[in-house]
C-alpha cells in the first residue's frame, strides 16, 4: 500500500524497494526473539537464493548484499538485500520500473552475524530450523560489552530509519526524484502488524470494493487511501493518530 502512494507520486518510476527495520521495535514488549515460523521464514529469505527484479527482469540473487541507500531528509546508510515477495509483486504490478528489492536495515555486526549464519545454511552445516534455534539464542545470550559494541557501531549505521518504508525514484513532471513512503505508527506485534491489514483487505473484498479480477497484488487490488484510512484505528504504537497524520511522505527532487 506504500508502494502505491509511492507510485502514485512519480510520473514515471524507475526503482522501487520495500524496506523493513529490526532496529526499531514493533511494540513496547517488543524487547527478544522468540522461535517461530516468523523465524524459520527468516532465515530462509536470508540464504539461498531470492529474486529481485534487476535491469527489467526477474533475478535469483545472493542476499544480504550491502546497498548504500539514501533516504529523502535523513541521509545515506547501509542496508541489506533480503528474500522477500515485493520485488515480484511491484515487477507485476508496475512493469515499467527497472529496479526493485527488499531491504533490512540492521547495525553493521548484525549483517555480520546474518551471513555467517547464512553461509552455513548454504554449506549444509546448518538447517533453518538450527539457524533459527541460534539467532533466538543469540539473541538472549548478548553481553554487556556486545551492546556497548554495538552501539558504537550505531554511530557509523545512522541515520535512523523508519520501521517500514518504501523509497521510489523516477521523475516527476521530468525532473528526477525520490520519494520515501512511511507508517508513523502501527499496530504493536506481529500477529496484529500482520492479521489487521489481512483482515482490511478482506473486508474491502467483501464490500465489493475489489475491481480487480483473477489473480492480482494488493497495491493493484485494493484503495490505498480507503486502506490507511481503516488501518488508522488499530495504530497504537508508538502511540495513535489521527487517520490524515498516519503516513509519512517525503520527497526529494534534483
Amino acid at each position: 500500500m506504500l508502494a502505491a502512494k509511492v507510485h502514485r507520486m512519480l510520473t514515471r518510476t524507475t526503482e522501487l524497494h520495500a524496506a523493513w527495520n529490526i532496529e526499531e521495535k514493533a511494540s513496547a514488549e517488543d524487547e527478544s526473539l522468540e522461535y517461530s515460523a516468523a523465524i524459520i521464514h527468516w532465515m530462509q529469505q536470508c540464504s539461498g537464493t531470492i529474486l529481485e527484479h534487476r535491469d527489467g527482469r526477474l533475478t535469483s540473487v545472493k542476499p544480504l548484499q550491502e546497498v548504500i541507500l539514501n533516504y529523502p531528509g535523513r541521509g545515506s546508510r547501509p542496508v541489506w538485500t533480503v528474500g522477500h515477495p515485493e520485488p515480484v509483486s511491484f515487477s507485476w504490478s508496475y512493469p515499467e520500473i527497472k529496479q526493485s528489492a527488499c531491504y533490512m536495515v540492521m547495525p553493521a555486526l548484525a549483517a555480520d552475524y546474518f551471513k555467517k549464519l547464512s553461509r552455513k545454511i548454504d554449506d549444509g552445516k546448518l538447517s533453518i530450523e538450527e539457524a533459527g534455534h541460534q539467532l533466538v539464542d543469540s539473541s538472549k545470550n548478548v553481553s554487556w560489552f556486545d551492546k556497548i559494541l554495538e552501539s558504537v557501531f550505531h554511530i557509523f549505521d545512522r541515520p535512523r530509519l523508519p520501521l517500514f518504508f518504501v523509497i521510489g525514484k523516477g521523475d516527476i513532471d521530468g525532473r528526477k526524484a525520490t520519494i520515501a513512503a512511511s507508517i508513523k505508527a502501527f499496530p504493536p506485534g506481529m500477529a496484529r502488524a500482520t492479521g489487521i491489514p489481512l483482515a482490511i483487505g478482506l473486508h474491502q473484498f467483501a464490500q465489493g470494493r475489489v475491481k480487480v479480477k483473477g489473480v492480482t497484488t494488493p497495491e493493484l487490488a485494493l484503495d490505498a487511501d480507503a486502506f490507511f484510512l481503516e488501518l488508522a484505528p488499530y495504530c497504537t504504537y508508538p502511540g495513535p493518530l489521527p487517520a490524515e497524520d498516519i503516513l509519512d511522505m517525503v520527497q526529494e527532487l534534483e
